[in-house]
């Protein structure tokens, strides 16, 4: 017994020292203010959402999808909307002579090939 009081103490001040009780804290305040405006079957329905969108995140764990996920969020940074104009046709036509939008299109193509298999699985799943 008088070994295992040190061993206890040093464990406690070491989650202290990480944060842990903080964290605790903080989140009992979240979870009143998740009570406060939830019903208890809203919030038994959210936990079966955040089960399906854990296993989404999962398939997005892959340093490949990882890496797109990382490229995608860094473009609305670098892209300035006041330099975007009305676009016909034509101009449409013509723009496609800048490599950059040949680049584009063609990441968009592959994207959009990905996209069709979302139809298939719908009608799949019906």
């Amino acid at each position: 017994m008088k070994s295992s009081v040190p061993q206890i103490i040093y464990f406690l001040d070491d989650m202290e020292q990480k944060g842990v009780f903080n964290m605790m804290s903080v989140l009992i305040d979240v979870t009143k203010k998740i009570g406060e405006r939830y019903s208890t079957e809203d919030i038994r329905q959210i936990g079966d959402g955040i089960v399906e969108l854990v296993g989404i995140l999962k398939k997005l764990t892959s340093p490949e999808a990882l890496s797109l996920l990382s490229n995608a969020a860094d473009i609305p940074a670098k892209v300035d909307l006041s330099k975007a104009t009305p676009a016909g046709p034509a101009s449409m036509f013509f723009r496609l002579g800048n490599p950059e939008i040949k680049q584009g299109m063609g990441v968009l193509l592959e994207l959009s090939k990905g996209l069709a298999t979302l139809k298939e699985t719908a009608r799949d799943n019906q």
